[in-house]
């Protein structure tokens, strides 16, 4: 069942997942071993020229995984990401 929400500055109702992560969880519980989501998060806060509270997130979960893994998998994804995108390990701020 979708959270209802009234978003103040852009005068709309919003019909949310309370939370994304449940899914993903009980498939994990049902036997898959790895699962994810890139999926959109919405928070109700004020819009302006520097802050949009929708945004894109991806969650992964790993069966038998520790926390280790999962942080050398996160360090794999990110730093795969930037070369793919930018050609290099290291990113230069204008």
């Amino acid at each position: 069942k979708p959270f209802v929400t009234y978003h103040n500055d852009i005068k709309s109702h919003l019909y949310l997942r309370v939370a994304p992560e449940l899914y993903l969880k009980q498939l994990v519980i049902g036997g898959l071993e790895r699962v994810f989501e890139i999926g959109r998060n919405f928070r109700n806060e004020g819009v302006d020229a520097t802050h949009n509270p929708e945004f894109t997130t991806c969650e992964f979960y790993q069966a038998y995984a520790d926390y280790n893994h999962l942080m050398n998998t996160t360090e794999t994804l990110l730093s795969g990401l930037v070369k793919t995108l930018t050609g290099s390990y290291t990113i230069r701020y204008p």
